[in-house]
């Protein structure tokens, strides 16, 4: 099962890999709408998978991205809900 953690890497990853955009690419596509960066510097920021909506956003306009469909991912599921006991005691109205 994947977690929430992972996903923003895989769909970075997978819509490079379905476009055909290398990570040099990405830095000269990012160059176009004004953005500097260096290679290395975006692999770290996919791999960690723990950047900004900004940068998330920023990936998207670079790849010609206009629309994200979750539909062909797999997302996380969610648990089951854990139902925390009272740690007071009971009160009588008596």
């Amino acid at each position: 099962m994947q977690n929430w953690t992972d996903m923003p890497h895989r769909i970075i990853r997978t819509e490079m890999t379905k476009r055909g955009i290398s990570y040099a690419e990405l830095v000269e596509r990012f160059a176009r709408i004004g953005i500097i960066e260096n290679e290395r510097s975006l692999r770290n920021k996919v791999a960690r998978s723990t950047f900004s909506a900004t940068f998330m956003l920023q990936c998207m306009v670079a790849m010609d991205m206009m629309v994200l469909d979750l539909s062909g991912y797999e997302l996380p599921q969610p648990a089951e809900p854990i139902r925390a006991e009272s740690s007071f005691p009971e009160v009588s109205d008596e």
